[in-house]
């Protein structure tokens, strides 16, 4: 049984240690190569998590976006500029054996000067579904 304590809006359980909400969304920008794109995850039904990452290219840190790139367990999906649009925001969908476990995500942007073939810059970002986003990126 879950309640809220009287001195803040947090949820409690019934030993009375506050515990999170579960908001079931969790998203951030991510700044990579110059370009501004959002990853973001939805848990559904509690029994799978969406992660995708959109670029907005009528923005001029988003039409920068030549590749954009998420991996997440052994799951991958890109998307390339085509005809300078972007075909698609690449997203995946995984199950999930623990609603409330946090999911991490490898984000990989290429920006203008970025090449097929070269190594483009990435971010390791953890997705909370209490709303939470962390960069957990190793500092280099």
């Amino acid at each position: 049984m879950a309640w809220m304590t009287s001195s803040e809006d947090t949820p409690a359980n019934s030993k009375g240690t506050v515990t999170q909400e579960l908001k079931g969304k969790a998203g951030a920008p991510v700044t990579i190569d110059g370009v501004t794109a959002r990853v973001q995850a939805t848990w559904t039904d509690g029994d799978s998590v969406i992660i995708a990452l959109t670029a907005d290219t009528d923005t001029p840190e988003g039409e920068a976006a030549q590749m954009l790139r998420i991996d997440v367990g052994d799951e991958t999906a890109t998307a390339r500029v085509s005809d300078a649009e972007l075909a698609r925001s690449p997203e995946v969908s995984l199950p999930v054996k623990d609603p409330a476990a946090p999911v991490t995500v490898r984000v990989v942007i290429g920006g203008k000067s970025w090449t097929e073939g070269s190594r483009a810059s990435a971010r390791q970002i953890r997705l909370n579904p209490t709303g939470a986003a962390t960069d957990i990126t190793p500092k280099a």
